[in-house]
């Protein structure tokens, strides 16, 4: 016979079970972010895993583009997940930020000890055999299938670099006119992946 499981719960977890319902539900990356921005307090991050403890459970919290966060921002989370690893009570939570290579840079602005509290991850270039999986396998969940032609054009095009490989197979996917991806398909999608790439990565630098 299992044994029930008890959990004690401080108020101060009531408070965050409360607090945390309003600041995490159905929070993207980006709303997540605009809700941290606009209490500038970083119990406010803290309060989702804290409400967690008290349920007797965990909290994966992911943020994309993480370099594009305001300083204010970056400094309550390096601060709350520093506290949180502090508490006599740890909480279990598990933060995944993602972004560009400069993210450990800017992280370290916000905090000095930025450094010491996370675990970096380089996304190197992919493999051939990665980008096929990549741009395949979510298609065959769908029933849709890539002719080897069409892969072959979008390793030439795309050199294995993560993002131009996303924009190549969402455009590519989007101009598909049947079951079966061809070379044109994917010759007319990289066209298109490359004026999303010019307009949103070189035109918001220069």
């Amino acid at each position: 016979m299992e044994h029930p499981v008890v959990t004690t719960y401080h108020q101060d977890d009531r408070n965050r079970v409360a607090l945390a319902s309003g600041i995490f539900a159905r929070a993207d990356g980006a709303a997540l972010c605009q809700r941290i921005h606009n209490y500038r307090d970083f119990e406010i991050i803290s309060a989702g895993p804290l409400a967690a403890r008290a349920a007797a459970t965990g909290v994966l919290l992911a943020v994309d583009e993480l370099q594009e966060a305001p300083k204010e921002d970056l400094e309550a989370l390096n601060v709350a997940l520093h506290q949180l690893g502090q508490d006599p009570r740890p909480a279990t939570l598990m933060f995944l930020g993602t972004g560009l290579p400069s993210l450990p840079s800017v992280l370290s602005k916000a905090s000095t000890y930025a450094e010491r509290i996370y675990l970096y991850r380089t996304v190197g270039l992919l493999s051939d055999e990665d980008t096929k999986d990549a741009l395949a396998t979510p298609s065959q969940r769908e029933r849709v299938t890539w002719s080897e032609n069409a892969l072959v054009v979008v390793l030439k095009a795309s050199g294995g670099y993560p993002y131009f490989v996303q924009a190549c197979g969402k455009h590519i996917w989007d101009v598909a006119a049947s079951r079966t991806i061809d070379a044109d398909d994917a010759r007319i999608g990289i066209g298109r992946a490359r004026d999303e790439v010019d307009a949103g990565l070189y035109n918001s630098r220069w």
